[in-house]
């Protein structure tokens, strides 16, 4: 009988958890100012952050840092721990 090296124990762990400790890592609970308001939340991407604060469906406009962020690139746009995010749902009316 084998027994499993230290790098088959590893990767094993790391199947066992589902993802590797990597992507992991970058979706850690991190704290934003979301509308002025600090919140805590696990995002790699804005995409992400939307999806957790229950926007990942409406139709918004989001800005990161105060620069517009258009919904194709939402996935695309990382964020870190401190980032200041607007959504701003548009409204009707006259």
């Amino acid at each position: 009988m084998r027994f499993p090296s230290r790098c088959d124990r590893t990767a094993t762990a790391r199947h066992r958890l589902g993802e590797p400790v990597e992507r992991r890592a970058e979706k850690q609970a991190r704290v934003f100012i979301v509308n002025g308001e600090p919140r805590a939340i696990e995002a790699a991407n804005l995409a992400d952050a939307l999806q957790k604060l229950d926007y990942a469906d409406a139709v918004v406009a989001t800005a990161l840092n105060g620069e517009f962020v258009p919904a194709r690139k939402r996935e695309t746009t990382p964020v870190k721990d401190g980032d200041r995010i607007e959504i701003v749902a548009p409204r009707q009316g006259g």
